[in-house]
């Protein structure tokens, strides 16, 4: 649900592309959602604001979407997580960005919360690693994945990862080898993409200023092509492993950061990214477009080594927890503001929570 709140004397308000409309502090402390005003659907405000998502209407059953970087296992800093954001499980919606399993000392403690509390989550690499070992061991041929969203209303099978590979009892093996039906059904049913809907739109490194417009936003684990303009076309290996590309036109995903062509190194995929983006809303904002979102932001995880890194278009939310770091979790919520001059609008809105590991 949309929540209400107000403006304060502090902040401004502006219908203009580009300005400030309020400021925000990254870290803060976690307002109780469950005490907030719901924002009546059949107001004249929402029904104009539902009207520019050309007739699609967002999700609205959640006051927050709660996005939480790589778990691996680490149930108890999960838990600790969530009761610092005062998680509702009856209306918050939680995304866990892959790479839930394995490392950590309670990988099925996190199945079987996620399971019970209904956690949507994104495939990550550990995961995908889990299923080949499953299916190794009960002896099935391969892994498929389905893309559900297809133009012909048929479901369009795709043939993906034959299991060639002989895997010997590791962790993921032993991890695999106590899977039931139900945890696979519930890993099984996470995709390799999300889209989110509106997010907001931060334009500066700190991440206190917001434009004009949301984003559009996506989940995936690791992060996506910018030179592949249709999500359903980005590679399913890709979207699960990069960390950087490679020149010399900087289209060639790798996973390892170290990797050189010509004695150049590989550069992070989101700054590539990012440049895309920006093209995209320059060009939309010079034609005139009267669309609610400009831009893809893309939340993600995967990559430890450069840890929480939050730029205009991306945010790498994996802090190392199964390593002694932090685990993040990035809030995302909607709010009416009402600016000094009394003008109510719909904005999108964010939070960034951690705790130690």
């Amino acid at each position: 649900m949309l929540v209400t709140s107000e403006l304060s004397e502090t902040e401004e308000s502006d219908d203009s592309d580009g300005l400030e409309i309020y400021g925000d502090s990254p870290f803060k402390k976690i307002p109780n959602f469950a005490d907030w005003k719901k924002l009546y659907k059949k107001s004249k405000l929402y029904q104009d604001h539902i009207k520019k998502f050309n007739g699609s209407v967002p999700s609205t059953h959640a006051n927050r979407l709660i996005m939480i970087g790589d778990i691996h296992g680490s149930f108890k800093q999960l838990k600790a997580l969530l009761r610092k954001v005062r998680y509702n499980s009856k209306v918050d919606h939680v995304l866990m960005l892959g790479d839930f399993t394995n490392k950590g000392l309670d990988t099925f403690g996190v199945l079987e919360y996620a399971m019970e509390n209904q956690f949507h989550c994104i495939l990550g690499n550990h995961e995908i690693e889990l299923l080949k070992r499953y299916a190794q061991f009960h002896g099935l041929p391969r892994l498929t994945f389905i893309n559900r969203n297809d133009t012909t209303g048929k479901d369009q099978e795709e043939e993906y990862l034959q299991i060639t590979e002989n895997y010997d009892l590791d962790q993921l093996m032993k991890i695999a080898k106590r899977l039931t039906p139900e945890h696979i059904k519930y890993i099984g049913s996470c995709p390799l993409m999300q889209e989110l809907g509106p997010v907001p739109h931060l334009v500066n490194k700190k991440q206190t200023k917001y434009f004009t417009r949301p984003a559009n936003g996506v989940g995936v684990h690791a992060g996506l092509m910018w030179n592949v303009d249709n999500l359903e076309k980005q590679d399913p290996d890709t979207v699960t492993t990069v960390r950087n590309l490679l020149p010399p036109n900087w289209t060639t995903p790798t996973e390892d950061r170290t990797d050189k062509v010509g004695g150049v190194k590989g550069q992070f995929w989101g700054k590539f990214w990012a440049a895309e983006q920006k093209k995209i809303v320059d060009g939309l904002l010079r034609n005139g477009t009267s669309s609610l979102t400009l831009g893809t932001k893309v939340y993600y995880g995967h990559d430890a080594h450069r840890g929480l890194n939050l730029n205009e278009y991306s945010a790498g939310l994996d802090s190392s927890c199964v390593y002694g770091g932090q685990l993040t979790a990035e809030m995302v919520w909607s709010e009416v503001v009402t600016s000094k001059k009394g003008k109510e609008q719909i904005v999108y809105k964010r939070m960034l929570a951690q705790v130690n590991c």
